[in-house]
């Protein structure tokens, strides 16, 4: 299983903000929370949710990508009203090795998409 832990906190992953948010699923406490991911990277997201957690709650995310689905442990963070008052950032805690590669596999294609319509 991939760990991310955050040692070098001033290099930030690539953040890349989703043209169209993408449906995902947060298992939060035992109860199923439909979202959508508004930004996502190496590292973490920001996802569109009804009520915000206390940070440090941990939950069981889902969510379909080209390359396949993408299931991973996150620990949400605080809150931050300046984006979106239902949005909240979270951090992947733990990813098996097959998912933090779909999520890079996906990561990779969108930055490409992102780089193509800035040249167009």
């Amino acid at each position: 299983m991939a760990n991310f832990p955050s040692p070098h906190r001033q290099n930030r992953a690539p953040r890349i903000q989703l043209p169209i948010p993408q449906a995902a699923s947060f298992a939060i406490e035992g109860r199923k929370v439909q979202a959508r991911l508004l930004k996502l990277s190496l590292t973490g997201g920001l996802a569109r949710l009804d009520g915000n957690f206390a940070a440090d709650t941990l939950a069981h995310l889902a969510f379909n990508t080209p390359s396949g689905t993408v299931r991973g442990l996150v620990a949400f963070l605080p809150p931050n009203c300046k984006v979106d008052r239902n949005a909240q950032p979270f951090r992947f805690v733990a990813l098996e090795d097959v998912d933090h590669a779909r999520l890079s596999a996906s990561l990779e294609v969108m930055r490409a998409h992102a780089v193509l319509r800035s040249l167009i």
